[in-house]
């Protein structure tokens, strides 16, 4: 693509398709064959150009610039196949490769690079209209774009994870508070009321035995119930952990047998899981164990407890013999000590548990690092196509790239968390995104930050509060994972100023959007009827420059109606297609300069008879010079 050559690098050679055959479906029985240069489909509606084109994109799983028409392409392609089989033969360097596809797989990408460019019909007008067409047009001609997007889809499930321990460990420290709270003022009781019982020991004359007796049965009461509350707390995260590694060993994963493979990696895998599912068993045992070791330690602790309660409440009855009121006091000391004890393993549990969510705050933070330097990375890369796009295309055309300008995905999550909290929270979301990125969103939340977020949103301190509340309900994992792309923008010189795609007319979409597409002259074009809502003058001139202009040895694969394109781009095979009503097929594949393909032009394509007169007036004007 002059400029971008050096930009877009080969990894293995140059990608060219071969061939496309068919069984069963519409197209029962194709042989396609394809050369390098321009193969023009031809044919009346309906013979199944567009069918050839999405059986393309489906084997070679190249997904559409947009949502909507990937989705619109997979659905034409399965109806043509139905029950039956496409297979895909291409070349990479000297290399021949086949791939088939059927109705029932899960299409993924083919092990090709670079990815040819596969446009449906009216895909072209689309991409300038929609932003995720315009940035997907750019990140084409990125070479690690699928590595990145791995690496981003990997990032973003560390942050989900991640964060979803933050929001665990930030509830259980707000749990632990709150008993905290409940039992702030224990110690001061505690004191006053055993200065109360010691006056009191004395007054009714306790022996001193008894004295000392009750207060170390006090104590060791109250150590007994703090060692069975944590005891207890053990038994249940040992029956977690338990059901978790019996979840784990249920439906071990299991490599399907395939005739004839000797590989030694599979066979490695397949021990690897069988040693896997060995170890999962022998965790499942020592898990089992340890609940029973905490189980047993409870129930010891529980009957220690009932030995010395039942000791305590015989002196406690024999003090209120001797003073009405002795017994109910010790009781109250028996309680407060244990309540008091109880604080003091709550207070070491939250130092414990803080230390968890420090952590898991810590790792998230480096994780959204790496996850931010990778988009930033990616940004270069695909400013740095903008830059070899506009040498290429200014004055007429200019690609703008903005920094993180498109808010929608970011602003979908912030509603998708916001859903059921009773706010009005298409606004706040809106407010939201565009004020607050999402990890200072997230730690707003989970730090109960409502005089920020109520600045930001715009709303009261009430309702801030209510979202915050909402917010840590369903967690906030999910926005710190969304990306807020950058955006593009595909400008036309129309008069003396630039105008957005967005603000043109379809034609002048169209005339913005294509030549960046042919002139991608280091990937395959696969491309549906480009000349719709484009004139003559506009093809002859722009389009057939383009399809001439591409490097020697380069690949376009295009279904159309226009004369021109064959004639004048010099096609290197016309395939003309047609149709019983039942079944398409191939009539003719040839040469252009074949008398049947020169034949179906005329009679077939409008304008045919004048497209090769336009060509032999060329040729005749450059011979005279």
């Amino acid at each position: 693509m002059g400029a971008l050559a050096g930009i877009e690098m080969q990894r293995q050679g140059a990608l060219l398709i071969e061939r496309l055959q068919v069984e069963e479906g519409f197209l029962d029985g194709l042989d396609l064959q394809f050369t390098p240069g321009l193969n023009v489909l031809l044919g009346s509606r309906g013979a199944g150009k567009t069918s050839i084109i999405e059986l393309i994109r489906m084997c070679l799983g190249v997904p559409g610039f947009t949502k909507r028409s990937s989705a619109q392409a997979r659905e034409h392609a399965l109806s043509i196949l139905d029950s039956g089989q496409v297979t895909l033969t291409y070349r990479i360097g000297e290399q021949s490769y086949a791939i088939s596809r059927t109705a029932d797989d899960d299409i993924s990408p083919a092990p090709v690079w670079p990815m040819p460019m596969v446009l449906s019909h009216n895909e072209i007008e689309n991409i300038g209209l929609h932003a995720p067409g315009r940035l997907g047009l750019i990140d084409s001609f990125v070479i690690a774009d699928e590595e990145w997007r791995t690496k981003e889809v990997h990032l973003c499930t560390e942050v989900r994870s991640l964060s979803a321990q933050v929001h665990s460990a930030a509830n259980e420290v707000r749990a632990i508070d709150d008993q905290l709270e409940d039992l702030s003022s224990v110690d001061g009781e505690l004191k006053e009321s055993m200065t109360a019982q010691e006056g009191q020991l004395r007054s009714i004359q306790a022996t001193e035995q008894q004295r000392v007796e009750l207060d170390q049965l006090n104590s060791q009461g109250a150590i007994l119930g703090v060692k069975n509350s944590a005891y207890q707390r053990g038994h249940a995260l040992m029956e977690s952990w338990h059901a978790r590694i019996v979840a784990a060993s249920d439906g071990p994963p299991e490599l399907e047998r395939i005739e004839g493979d000797g590989s030694h990696a599979i066979e490695s895998a397949r021990l690897n899981v069988e040693r896997g599912i060995r170890l999962l068993h022998e965790a499942q045992e020592a898990a089992s164990q340890a609940r029973e070791n905490v189980a047993q330690a409870w129930r010891e602790s529980h009957e220690q407890r009932g030995t010395v309660d039942n000791r305590a409440r015989e002196l406690r009855q024999h003090l209120e013999t001797l003073k009405e009121g002795a017994g109910a006091l010790a009781r109250t000391v028996s309680t407060l000590q244990e309540k008091a004890g109880q604080r003091q393993a709550l207070l070491a549990l939250r130092e414990s548990k803080q230390a968890v969510l420090q952590r898991a705050r810590q790792s998230r933070r480096e994780a959204l690092t790496r996850l931010d330097n990778l988009r930033t990375e990616r940004f270069r890369a695909r400013a740095t196509i903008a830059e070899g796009l506009n040498d290429q295309l200014r004055p007429a055309i200019e690609v703008q790239l903005v920094r993180l300008s498109e808010y929608q995905d970011y602003e979908n999550a912030i509603v998708s968390m916001l859903r059921g909290s009773g706010l009005q929270f298409n606004a706040i979301a809106s407010t939201l995104a565009r004020t607050l990125a999402p990890i200072e969103l997230a730690v707003a939340i989970e730090d109960s930050l409502s005089d920020m977020i109520a600045e930001y949103a715009q709303i009261s301190t009430q309702r801030a509060e209510r979202l915050i509340a909402h917010a840590r309900i369903v967690g906030a994992d999910a926005i710190l994972s969304t990306s807020i792309e950058d955006g593009v923008q595909l400008r036309l010189l129309v008069g003396s100023e630039y105008r957005d795609s967005e603000s043109l007319s379809t034609g002048q979409r169209c005339t913005v959007v294509l030549p960046i597409i042919l002139g991608a002259d280091q990937r395959v074009v696969v491309i549906d009827q480009p000349e719709d809502h484009l004139d003559n003058a506009f093809i002859a001139s722009t389009v057939i420059r383009s399809l001439t202009g591409r490097r020697a040895g380069s690949q376009i694969i295009c279904a159309t109606h226009n004369a021109n394109i064959p004639v004048l781009g010099e096609a290197s095979r016309v395939v003309v297609l047609d149709s019983d009503g039942k079944r398409g097929f191939v009539r003719h594949s040839g040469a252009l300069d074949d008398p049947q393909s020169a034949e179906a032009i005329t009679t077939i394509m409008e304008g045919g008879a004048e497209a090769f007169e336009r060509r032999a007036s060329f040729y005749r004007s450059r011979n005279r010079r």
